[in-house]
């Protein structure tokens, strides 16, 4: 096989991966802050939680929604919370069952990416599912999503 067609193979693959890698991650405004750490290694297994604006017609419409892997569900609801505990009873790695207890806490790494134009409430609401012992997820390892503040 000659090189370049090596070559073009090595550049399909990897627009493929980098489209596969940004699935997950919904178009939305997130919050600034003037010092941000590039998330440039993210673990593997990691879930990303997308809190977007459930209206984006109307400017008004401050409500947000949750998705997942381009699912919507809403905040509190039984499939979001047994989504989480499913998630949370697995090892990020390999996928396999690994949490005994639900009362365990959980080794599940997640990125929250919430836009800036939802009410805070909806990410207050996600946080506390997430820990609240009688919900039995036990997410405690929680990355926040911002956007670094233009400085100009």
């Amino acid at each position: 096989m000659p090189m370049v067609d090596v070559i073009f193979l090595l550049i399909i693959f990897f627009v493929l991966i980098t489209e596969i890698t940004q699935a997950e991650l919904e178009e939305m405004v997130l919050p600034e802050a003037d010092m941000a750490n590039p998330d440039t290694a993210p673990p593997p297994g990691r879930l990303v939680i997308n809190i977007v604006k459930a209206d984006e017609d109307d400017p008004d419409d401050r409500s947000g929604e949750i998705v997942i892997s381009r699912t919507r569900y809403d905040i509190g609801s039984d499939e979001l919370i047994e989504l989480l505990r499913e998630r949370a009873d697995e090892d990020p790695h390999t996928g396999e069952a690994l949490r005994e207890s639900r009362e365990d806490l959980s080794d599940l790494q997640v990125l929250i990416r919430c836009d800036r134009r939802v009410k805070y409430q909806y990410f207050q609401r996600l946080m506390a599912m997430m820990s609240h012992p009688d919900k039995q997820i036990g997410i405690w390892q929680v990355q926040i999503a911002i956007a670094e503040k233009d400085t100009q």
